[in-house]
């Protein structure tokens, strides 16, 4: 019987597969060098982009509130009216220039909000409520020298105005007043730093995620994207989370206790709007077309009824807790004059809203403080 010359299958297998393992490996490490290269290349171009937007742009990072106004001089054009100017001090507040340390006999008051309370469509500084809240308590209160200071932001919400007060506490306020719901509603995710403020970092920027992106690996990046991708409102809503609601709640207690602590008197303000129930149906497609109203996701008649909930939480809140409650909803005209949209009021809306302010708290002052006899 003759033996046969071809090697057997049992020796000959083995190299090929080597091989092939081989092969696959360095294509792999290949692939992914590719990949790593485009992904620097793609990330460095992005990072250097949104870099140049944030020098070009009116905010800067900050590690508790998440961002804040740049200080100096800013403005905003509008199209067809004048533009918005405002000054940004050494603390990130709209409004003039105050000392590091709080002068004596000075009644200060730091209001906190978001974009009402910033002015938006303030053209000045001193067209702003707290601005304006300041001359009156002035004219009424002539031997009391008042500061009433604006840590309006807009789209701040109450987790971000809790850390904006932990921020300022250095300014020794004598009262806080808080002007919250709108963004609370709008922007209403069950996201940690807004359920929790105290525990939770702020959300990440673009600038600094794409810093950190840049200089992370590119799986590493690609998993960040898939698996802590910041959470996104839905295009339409009809309902608020509890939570939400109750980190609402939550956060204006939080708000006052600290507040209390620093040895100011926490007084809480209504939100008002154009929008109510007795809207009717001409002015509600009127504000359903406004670009503002996008931003709620809701229809109109669900923005109402939230808009309801959230100043009856302020209320409840107030009865529950011996808190002072000042009501500014529906305590205003709806004319279309002094609504540039349903949410922000004009320069001569903004007086009208400081007078129903300063109308309530006259008297709150009047406990507040000793007022010199005119002899």
């Amino acid at each position: 019987m003759s033996e046969s010359n071809e090697p057997s299958s049992q020796n000959s297998s083995p190299q090929p597969k080597k091989k092939k393992l081989l092969r696959a490996v360095i294509f792999t490490f290949v692939l992914f060098g590719i990949a790593e290269a485009g992904w620097r290349y793609y990330a460095w171009g992005e990072y250097q982009e949104k870099l140049e937007e944030y020098k070009q742009g009116l905010f800067d990072d900050d590690p508790l509130v998440g961002y804040r106004y740049k200080k100096g001089p800013h403005t905003i054009e509008v199209e067809g009216e004048d533009a918005v100017k405002f000054h940004i001090n050494e603390w990130g507040l709209r409004g003039p220039e105050i000392g590091k340390e709080k002068p004596k006999n000075i009644f200060r008051i730091l209001c906190l909000g978001g974009s009402t309370t910033f002015g938006t469509h303030c053209k000045r500084d001193e067209d702003t409520y707290p601005s304006v809240l300041q001359k009156l308590l002035q004219e009424a209160f002539p031997k009391v020298k008042f500061e009433v200071l604006n840590a309006g932001v807009p789209g701040y919400r109450t987790a971000e105005s809790y850390q904006n007060l932990n921020r300022l506490q250095n300014l020794k306020p004598n009262m806080v007043l808080v002007l919250h719901a709108i963004n609370d509603l709008c922007k209403g995710l069950e996201e940690p730093y807004y359920l929790d403020p105290i525990s939770n970092p702020p959300p990440e920027s673009r600038l600094k995620k794409r810093e950190r992106e840049f200089n992370s690996f590119f799986v590493e990046a690609l998993l960040h994207r898939s698996f802590n991708s910041k959470p996104r409102i839905p295009k339409y809503r009809e309902s608020i989370s509890t939570k939400v609601l109750q980190a609402f709640r939550t956060n204006l207690i939080n708000i006052a206790q600290l507040a209390k602590k620093i040895g100011a008197e926490p007084v809480f303000i209504s939100f008002e709007s154009r929008a109510n129930a007795q809207t009717s149906k001409e002015v509600q497609e009127e504000i359903t077309n406004e670009d503002m109203f996008r931003f709620t996701h809701m229809n109109f008649s669900n923005l109402v009824h939230y808009l309801k909930i959230f100043n009856d939480e302020i209320k409840l809140l107030g009865k529950q807790n011996e808190l002072k409650i000042i009501e500014l909803r529906n305590r205003l005209p709806k004319d279309k004059k002094i609504w540039p949209d349903y949410i922000h009021l004009s320069g001569e809306g903004t007086l009208l809203k400081s007078k129903v302010i300063f109308d309530q708290l006259q008297p709150i002052i009047k406990n507040m403080i000793s007022v010199p006899s005119d002899e």
